[in-house]
């Protein structure tokens, strides 16, 4: 049950996961998508913030300005959902 304390935090849903085929392809939740779409939507329904946080480190596609820190396209981020990096 949401309460008006609930919000989701969309943690690390980025492209940079993807410059691995060999790891993404072996991910263990091939709903992956379809549940954070239902998640979002969910918390949406319920008036409740949805938040987007992405993270940057030293490794290629994870460094700042690189391409692949980007959110994956199947988000559905609106204006004014907040964006951390």
């Amino acid at each position: 049950m949401l309460t008006m304390n609930n919000a989701l935090l969309v943690i690390d849903i980025q492209d940079s996961f993807k410059i691995s085929p060999a790891r993404w392809a072996s991910r263990n939740n091939p709903k992956f998508e379809e549940n954070v779409t239902e998640l979002i939507a969910t918390f949406r329904a319920a008036g409740r913030p949805v938040i987007f946080v992405l993270h940057n480190d030293s490794d290629p596609g994870f460094r700042p300005g690189d391409p692949e820190v980007r959110l994956m396209s199947f988000l559905d981020k609106r204006e004014g959902d907040p964006l951390i990096v």
